[in-house]
């Protein structure tokens, strides 16, 4: 398994995961992903199995290669130069909930009129039934990364809160005074969000308040700052790690 603790690594930070919200997907101690990643353990082959299957992988690509970025998006750049006849396939529309027309939207959710005509975005690798939420704050950048202003968050609904909600990730509430792009900290009767800027800010409502919550799926983004080469980095905390275990011995 070479290349498996890279590549849940790379997974994560695709996916903006933290160890613990991984483990919570897979039933697993936060601690073992930890040691995956490191390379000090290896995961059950049931475990492999269920990752892959969650990330709709292949074995071999979670295991035998070293994931691209565009593997786990589900990505492939060479269907945008398709021909006509198969590209009008390949695109979907979306409705886009922008900083204009946020709160239009909070008052007229169920209003099917109102949801026709909101503005379109027509993207590769989505289908109708998803959404695009245009971010309002700063409030989930953290050491210039997160999210920024401006960002444009493309959405799946989730349906069934207790079954579909994990702490420590980052969704889209629509509430019935505003919308929030935060970590979900705790949920129960109330629900419990917090930034990933520093000072931490929580806040707290009533489940009754929610509307609708959105997972995000991908992120579209201005600030080409943040755009790194993911591989460079993790090969050079592989490096520093190497280096640490060998002092160990």
């Amino acid at each position: 398994m070479s290349n498996f603790g890279k590549n849940i690594r790379k997974i994560r930070t695709v996916k903006k995961l933290s160890q613990s919200a991984f483990a919570d997907l897979f039933n697993i101690k936060r601690g073992s992903v930890g040691a995956y990643e490191e390379g000090r353990s290896e995961a059950k082959i049931d475990t492999v199995v269920e990752i892959a299957k969650y990330f709709s992988l292949t074995l071999e690509q979670l295991i035998v290669k070293e994931l691209t970025v565009n593997e786990i998006i589900h990505f492939d750049p060479s269907k945008i130069v398709e021909k006509k006849a198969k590209i009008g396939n390949y695109f979907q529309s979306i409705k886009l909930i922008n900083l204009a027309n946020a709160k239009n939207y909070i008052k007229n959710i169920s209003d099917s009129e109102f949801l026709n005509s909101l503005p379109a975005m027509c993207l590769p690798n989505v289908h109708a039934l998803m959404r695009a939420f245009e971010h309002a704050d700063c409030e989930m950048v953290y050491a210039e990364n997160g999210i920024f202003k401006e960002d444009i968050l493309i959405c799946k609904k989730i349906n069934e809160f207790k079954k579909e909600l994990f702490l420590d990730i980052v969704y889209v509430f629509v509430l019935k005074n505003e919308i929030l792009v935060r970590r979900l900290a705790s949920f129960d009767t109330e629900m419990v969000v917090k930034t990933d800027s520093q000072p931490f800010t929580i806040h707290a409502f009533d489940v009754s308040e929610v509307q609708e919550i959105w997972t995000i799926e991908a992120i579209l983004t201005k600030k080409t700052t943040q755009i790194s080469p993911i591989e460079s980095k993790l090969k050079t905390i592989d490096e520093k790690l190497e280096k640490l275990l060998q002092k160990k011995k």
